[in-house]
Formats: structure tokens, sequence, C-alpha cells
């Protein structure tokens, strides 16, 4: 990619990055990892996607392409009494990337974690990296991870031909843009307060119950995820049993569409759905979702694409309606994403551990990520914090449906 196209931000890009949405990958080693295998690391990561090596200049609006060796020198190397505390205390820290007291000026930053004085019997060491999410993309770290350039789509926007559908777009875009400022500051609450859990799922056992269920391993999943947070019925109200939830989950294409943003690959579809039901009618439920939405134009994704046009080109012209409150509005309450496999390749893939843990943090609406890793599949809850104890329930509701499911190592003991 050249430095001209690194420097343009898209449309949605200038969403996400107003929106401070933040994504992580750590990667948990039960092995000592040397510093030169951590550099080494990072600078595979950054020659397989370039686009991480920039910062955002304020004064221009635009990504600044830097020298990838910059971010090299700006990581963070700590040996700490307690790896275990020391992740959720960068869990927790997360959600601050943008408003750190002494900001990092690139997008992408590197930590390496060691225990002090580690006995050789236990060895570990945790490697993190976390980037604003308007330059990296799920489907860009399963790529990097296994030695591949990131994919990168046209650079140029495309654009829909017809000039009388163009203009539909843009005033259906420019009604959305309004409405959207409407609901943010009708339903303003208090700040929502993420955390961030996750919990590890044998995946045979997953493979086996979806072909015995007639679904997808993709529908079981966000089955399972959605009815194990909900198990204790008496965390959960009467009307929120009943009533639809407004629901979205990523889809990965493989090119570019008419209408779609030039930079961000991932797409959205949206969707009412009831979520109540044994595991089974709820699985398909999803499988009967995702079936009847495969193959079907994006329209919410336009609509959508053309609203985020119409706020940037208002923002310019009157910043002053433009803060958090507006960015934390979402219209959907849940957001699933399913993640291409991960894999390590190369000097790391032979090492011992190297569990893989990866998702994203949005003040807007909770977010479950599902990492297929190994022989596992990681899900990460980024949920609010009054929910924190629906964890358990999920991993117990897991198990006792016949699954092998715990919270991850580094997570047990918090």
């Amino acid at each position: 990619m050249t430095d001209d196209n690194l420097s343009k931000m898209s449309d949605m890009q200038w969403y996400m990055l107003r929106s401070k949405n933040p994504v992580y990958l750590a990667i948990h080693f039960q092995e000592k990892i040397s510093k030169t295998q951590f550099v080494d690391f990072a600078r595979s990561v950054l020659a397989g996607a370039p686009g991480l090596a920039v910062k955002h200049d304020t004064a221009t609006d635009t990504f600044v392409p830097i020298d990838p060796e910059e971010i090299i020198k700006e990581s963070t190397y700590s040996e700490v009494s307690d790896l275990s505390a020391s992740w959720g205390e960068f869990l927790s820290e997360l959600p601050d990337f943008f408003d750190h007291p002494n900001p990092i000026a690139s997008a992408m930053r590197c930590y390496y974690l060691q225990p002090k004085n580690g006995s050789p019997e236990k060895c570990e060491t945790l490697i993190i990296t976390s980037a604003m999410h308007a330059v990296v993309e799920g489907m860009d770290a399963s790529r990097v991870l296994q030695g591949k350039q990131v994919q990168e789509f046209e650079a140029s926007q495309q654009t829909i031909k017809s000039g009388v559908q163009e203009a539909l777009y843009l005033v259906a875009g420019g009604v959305m843009a309004i409405g959207h400022h409407a609901l943010a500051r009708l339903t303003f609450g208090p700040r929502r307060n993420p955390i961030v859990r996750h919990v590890r799922i044998e995946r045979r056992g997953i493979k086996a119950m979806a072909r015995k269920l007639g679904v997808s391993r993709k529908a079981l999943l966000f089955s399972l995820a959605t009815n194990g947070l909900e198990s204790s019925s008496s965390k959960t109200g009467f009307l929120a049993k009943i009533l639809p939830v407004s629901l979205a989950y990523t889809v990965y294409p493989n090119q570019m569409d008419v209408g779609d943003d030039r930079r961000i690959k991932l797409r959205v579809r949206t969707a009412l759905m009831r979520q109540t039901g044994g595991l089974e009618i709820l699985a398909k439920k999803f499988n009967a979702l995702f079936k009847k939405q495969m193959g079907k134009p994006y329209f919410f994704q336009r609509l959508n694409n053309m609203a985020i046009r119409v706020h940037r080109q208002i923002e310019k012209v009157l910043p002053a309606l433009y803060g958090d409150t507006l960015f934390r509005y979402l219209t959907f309450s849940v957001c699933y994403t399913l993640l291409p496999p991960i894999a390590l390749t190369g000097k790391l893939a032979g090492l011992r551990g190297g569990e893989i843990l990866c998702g994203s943090i949005t003040t807007g609406t909770d977010v479950l990520s599902f990492c297929p890793s190994g022989d596992a599949f990681i899900i990460s809850f980024d949920i609010d914090s009054k929910q924190l104890s629906k964890i358990d329930d999920c991993v117990q509701y897991i198990n006792a449906h016949g699954l092998e499911a715990n919270r991850v190592q580094l997570e047990q003991s918090w």
C-alpha cells in the first residue's frame, strides 16, 4: 500500500476513530520468550500489516505513515510480580487507549510481560498488541499470524453508478444521521463501563453438537454464548425475554462491492430476533437467519455508510454536535463476530501454550467475539461490568450441555 493510500482516512475509519474503539491480541506462552523473539514477532506483524505503522494527525485528520521501528522502540518490556494481575490491569485500561494522560502517537502498541523470578517449572510470557480498530480488523490478524500479507481491496471508494440511486441513498443516509442524533440524546444514560473476560470451549465438542443439531458451528456458538449469559433467569426481566433483540453480526467478504467503504473490509448484517427458547431452538433461529440473509445485498451497511459520510460532512461545519454521546449510541444491543481461524506460524509456532486471546472494546454495546484457535474456540465477552457474574453462569451452562468450557487460565483468579 502506498503512503498516499495509508493517509487517506475512509468514512468508516473516521467513525471508528471517533468511537474510540480499540482492539487487542494477546498470546500466552507456557515458556520464556526472549526479547529478541518478541521483537521479531512485532516486526513480522508490522511487515504483514503496514497500515498499523501510522499515527493520527489531529491537525489534518489523516493517518500519517511512520517508521515501523518507532513502534518497536515504544514497546513496553516488563517483569511483573503477577502476570494474571497485569493482564487484568491491561484489560481495564484498554478503554482509555485514546484518552491516556500520555498517549502514544502510533496506532499500535506492543507489550512484553514476564513474571519476576519465575521458577524453571513454570515459565510464562505474555505478549500483547493493541491498536485502533480503524486500522486493523480480525481477518487482518488471522493473515498476519499465518505469515501472510494483509489483503487489500481496491483503494478508491467505489460509488453507486446510478445518479437517482445515489441521490436516494444520500437522502436516506441524511434521515438516518438526523435520527441518530435524536436517538443518541433521547436515550442518553450513564457511560457504559465495559469489562472483558474470556471463555475457552473445546472445539471437537462444538463440531459434533452442531452436526447433531443440524446447524452451523457459528449458529451454535452464538446461541451458547447468548443463552449462557442469560441462563440465570432471575437476572433477566420479563420484557427482555419476550421482546425481540436488535442484533448485529459481522461478515468478512472476499471482494468490495459498490457502495462499500474503501478501507474497512468487514460488513455488518442486522436483524430483530426474539432470543428465547432452549439451546437447540435458538441455534436453529440463528442458522435460519444466516441462511435467509446469505447472498443478499448489504442494504443496512450501504445506508449506514452513507449516513456516516453525512455525519463526517456535518462535523466539519458543526463540530460541537459530535461529542462522545453520539458515538456511544448504537442501534443494536449486541454484536457477534466470528473471526477467521488464527494460528501461529514461524518461530513461535512450536512453543508451549500459545493461547490466543483477541477482541475489541466499545462503550456503545456488548460485543461477543469468537476466535478459532488451535483445538478450542476462545469467546471474548466485552460486556458491561454489571454483568460480570454472568460469565461464570455462562461457563456452567456450556458445561451442562456436555461441552468442555472454562475461564482462560490467566483469568481464573479474578
